[in-house]
């Protein structure tokens, strides 16, 4: 069974071809596809890859990053060799040690990435993309006359050398392919992906054998800097640092044509994980877990705020007014005494009323910050719950009050139709109202002596919102607007002061 698993994972496991020409080359009567009839497949299969490609410009380095997706899902290494295509005088000059002038000259090619193609776009991104997670790494060669010495054009053929370009691949059972042949790397050649290539593996018999292995030996030899007319030397750190910054922000690369063969694959939790996720899972509803809502949330508290939490935690269904003043954080403090409360189990539904305009505020508080899914009523054009997690969508809804998490706006509940709509929903565990000093008497000039007018949105917190909360959170940093009476008006819906809250003095 292990035999045939790992033989599935070698490159004996697929009928390479002999050659691979976009010129003639018909697999199931479609001319070829180098890049999916080839390249993806064979790096799918292998660990190791050498190649020496064309010269250090964007349309060589996108064309030797062909198959590089499928390459990083086994975490294979690469090698890359690409040629400089440098005047003689500049091979000189670096050759002798200016290493500033190597790096000035190859970042020239990495210039002005806008305006590369869509395809050599993607390819340099991906082959920086493994650059800088450290699958892959360039050298860059020279030529020089095999007899002279002298710099030459690296497509020079004065001293018989002819360059091509080659790899060598390998499986994790020791198995190498190796591939030789011609690549057009102009723009225009390589969206028409015109590519020859020659194969030798090296369980196809002796000749192949000797060809993979005298491959092996000259990629060697070239990566140690040890062949006299083509020296290689190690890709600049600046030129390095350039590559990455291609990279920046890219999760998933693709290849030259948009496509991936980058497979996010998840492992199984080990017994482990699931114990320690278990336990995160079930730990609020244990005894003294009360405040695991609160230690794991995304957001870490001010000390004040730790202490106004565990008193509304502790001592629910309690009610409170709540008043810290502007900027200290109400929002956050209420959010994680409903994490800790929602988590434990203690809570099931809550509403938040708030005005119109700190809706979407609360709305993006609870979802970044304490991870709560509360649905955001919005009326126009038609009645739906906004939610941003566990995915940003819109609901239908068929009442205001339905969901177990909902935001809406005080100016919505102050509208009578809305009356019936309150009295018929299921009972809140907690509701807090923002900006409860808008809910006041409007006349508190007269003092304690005249008969209170109370505003729309008093009269329908104490009558319709407080009968359906087993507790209610009024938040305001100003409880007091003109009169203190408006203070005994708030306290009175806490039902917190006994038969004092009849006696406004």
């Amino acid at each position: 069974m292990r035999k045939d698993t790992a033989t599935s994972r070698s490159l004996q496991s697929r009928p390479w071809r002999l050659s691979y020409k976009t010129s003639s080359t018909i697999i199931d009567g479609r001319p070829v596809n180098i890049l999916h009839d080839f390249y993806i497949p064979v790096l799918r299969l292998a660990v190791r890859y050498d190649r020496v490609a064309g010269y250090f410009r964007s349309s060589s380095l996108a064309a030797a990053s062909q198959g590089f997706s499928s390459f990083v899902n086994r975490q294979g290494k690469m090698r890359l060799i690409v040629g400089a295509d440098l005047e003689p005088k500049d091979v000189k000059a670096i050759l002798a040690g200016d290493a500033q002038r190597l790096a000035a000259q190859l970042n020239k090619e990495l210039n002005q990435p806008e305006t590369w193609p869509e395809k050599i776009r993607n390819g340099v991104t991906l082959l920086a993309w493994m650059i800088a997670r450290g699958y892959l790494e360039v050298r860059v060669a020279f030529r020089l006359h095999r007899e002279t010495g002298q710099p030459l054009p690296f497509d020079a053929m004065e001293d018989g050398y002819v360059h091509e370009k080659w790899f060598i691949l390998q499986d994790e059972l020791g198995n190498r392919l190796y591939g030789t042949g011609t690549l057009n790397e102009s723009k225009t050649a390589l969206i028409l992906n015109a590519e020859n290539i020659d194969i030798h593996c090296d369980w196809w018999g002796e000749t192949d054998r000797q060809r993979v292995n005298e491959a092996v030996e000259s990629f060697e030899n070239l990566w140690q800097n040890q062949v006299p007319h083509l020296p290689v030397l190690t890709l600049p750190e600046a030129v390095r640092r350039q590559l990455i910054r291609l990279a920046e922000g890219i999760s998933h690369p693709v290849e030259l044509d948009g496509t991936t063969a980058v497979k996010q694959v998840v492992e199984p939790p080990s017994a482990m994980e699931r114990l320690k996720f278990a336990i995160l899972r079930d730990a609020p509803k244990m005894p003294g877990g009360r405040f695991v809502g609160m230690e794991t949330a995304p957001v870490e508290p001010w000390p004040h705020q730790t202490i106004v939490v565990r008193r509304l935690v502790e001592t629910w269904p309690y009610s409170y007014l709540l008043c810290d003043e502007v900027g200290l954080g109400k929002t956050i403090e209420a959010g994680l005494a409903f994490r800790s409360l929602y988590l434990s189990g203690l809570v099931k539904r809550i509403l938040i009323a708030a005005p119109a305009s700190l809706t979407s505020q609360w709305h993006r508080q609870m979802a970044s910050k304490l991870l709560l899914s509360f649905g955001r009523i919005r009326t126009t054009p038609k009645a739906v719950h906004e939610y941003l997690l566990p995915v940003e969508e819109n609901r239908a809804a068929n009442s205001f009050f339905g969901p177990d998490l909902v935001i809406v706006s005080t100016g919505l509940l102050v509208h009578r139709e809305r009356a019936a709509a309150i009295k018929d929903a299921e009972p809140f565990d907690i509701v807090l109202v923002d900006e409860a000093h808008a809910a006041r008497r409007q006349n508190p000039a007269f003092g304690l002596s005249a008969n209170p007018e109370y505003g729309q949105l008093y009269t329908v917190i104490r009558d319709y919102l407080r009968p359906l909360a087993r507790c209610l959170w009024l938040a305001t940093a100003t409880p007091m607007q003109i009169h203190p009476v408006e203070v005994c008006d708030l306290l009175a819906l806490t039902n917190r002061v006994g038969a004092f809250q009849f006696d406004p003095t």
